[in-house]
């Protein structure tokens, strides 16, 4: 792997709060809906039904590199993370060194897996 080992501090501390509005005797609370919250900023992400299931950034690496570990023919890759949106985005890429494939003479293709995840609700969970 070519890039640092990501920190437990890199990645936002989100946390799911419930939603209200109005002000004094008039308030109401959202039944139906949370929100997303960066909890160092205090920077909403999103506002989502209490349906939706919260998958960290961190969760979603884990559970791509367990793959990866169990399928060790996959070789040695050298990974990137980019986030976007104050943490709110992120997308993970994995370039696989050892798998080379030619296309036509001096052009060669390596394996990349992407993993896309947001707390902001404009990208869902994907891996390509």
């Amino acid at each position: 792997m070519s890039q640092r080992q990501l920190l437990e501090s890199d990645f936002p501390i989100v946390n799911e709060q419930s939603v209200s509005w109005g002000e004094g005797d008039g308030r109401h609370k959202a039944v139906r809906y949370k929100a997303l919250v960066n909890q160092a900023t205090g920077n909403v992400y999103s506002i989502v039904s209490q349906d939706y299931k919260l998958v960290r950034h961190e969760e979603a690496i884990e559970e791509i590199e367990n793959a990866i570990r169990a399928t060790p023919n996959l070789g040695g890759y050298d990974v990137t993370t980019d986030f976007y949106n104050d943490g709110g985005r992120m997308l993970r890429e994995y370039i696989f060194q050892d798998h080379q494939i030619l296309i036509q003479q001096g052009d060669l293709i390596k394996p990349k897996l992407q993993l896309f995840n947001s707390y902001d609700i404009t990208w869902p969970f994907t891996i390509i």
